[in-house]
């Protein structure tokens, strides 16, 4: 974060602590991490809650308007996260519940030969020379988008306090939170820019076994018995409510006293 460029905002540390014997060693090697990348404060959660628990902590235990969410598994190229933070300040309006932020994923990167090997990223590697992805770019404007993704993006807080708080049922806190934000009339974004990339479920097998928070029944639960499906049915109907697909015709609306709701 610090070599592609960091901005000059708050930076918390939420650990997600291990659910195994292992926990007392894995947090102190995180502190021991910590200490050496100069971090004031690594913020240990109670109890394991895997992605949708330690996001839920990390809300419950900051206070800024706007969020820029960071899991374990991405990388940022050159002025990435400048990007994302000039992201907010400029598209981040009351009517915006989250915006997802540019990204690739490096199993991608390595089929278009951008990057041998996806592993690559755990060995301080610095990428450098990765482009821009065209399917987040949209002609370099924002456009309405059904959720964001798990390779990280933006919340905003008035978003998460009307959802109240991510449902730890299911571990689909990306897909959760589009639909919710939706539900309440808000609208997710696109960001265009310089992406992140995504190491994508680097921590899988690491989890207990036997979990069921990937499930269509798990998401169920959280839903009140929609499935996905039924979900982005709903969704679509109240994205239709918007003309136009990019920023400028969203903010037109919104200016004009459009409403989704």
């Amino acid at each position: 974060m610090r070599w592609s460029g960091l901005p000059d905002i708050p930076v918390y540390v939420f650990e997600d602590p291990s659910p195994f014997e292992d926990r007392k060693e894995i947090t102190e090697a995180y502190h021991a991490v910590a200490s050496d990348k100069g971090i004031q404060v690594l913020n240990t959660a109670p109890q394991w809650g895997c992605m949708q628990g330690i996001i839920q902590y990390a809300l419950e235990n900051t206070s800024e308007d706007w969020i820029i969410y960071v899991p374990d598994d991405v990388l940022f190229t050159k002025g990435a996260l400048w990007n994302e933070y000039a992201g907010v300040l400029t598209y981040g309006r009351d009517f915006v519940g989250a915006i997802q932020a540019p990204y690739w994923n490096a199993q991608d990167l390595v089929h278009m030969g951008a990057i041998p090997y996806k592993e690559i990223m755990l060995n301080g590697w610095r990428p450098d020379s990765i482009p821009q992805n065209p399917h987040w770019n949209g002609g370099g404007v924002p456009r309405k988008y059904i959720n964001v993704n798990g390779a990280g993006f933006s919340v905003n807080r008035a978003c998460w306090e009307g959802m109240r708080g991510w449902p730890s049922v299911t571990w689909r806190l990306d897909e959760y939170l589009g639909y919710q934000s939706w539900r309440q009339g808000l609208v997710v974004l696109t960001l265009p820019g310089q992406p992140r990339i995504h190491f994508f479920g680097g921590s899988t097998a690491y989890q207990p076994e036997y979990l069921t928070y990937h499930t269509e029944e798990s998401w169920k639960l959280a839903t009140g018995g929609l499935s996905p499906a039924d979900c982005g049915s709903i969704l679509v109907k109240i994205m239709d409510k918007l003309p136009d697909e990019n920023f400028d015709g969203i903010l037109d609306f919104f200016n004009k006293g459009g409403s989704l709701l």
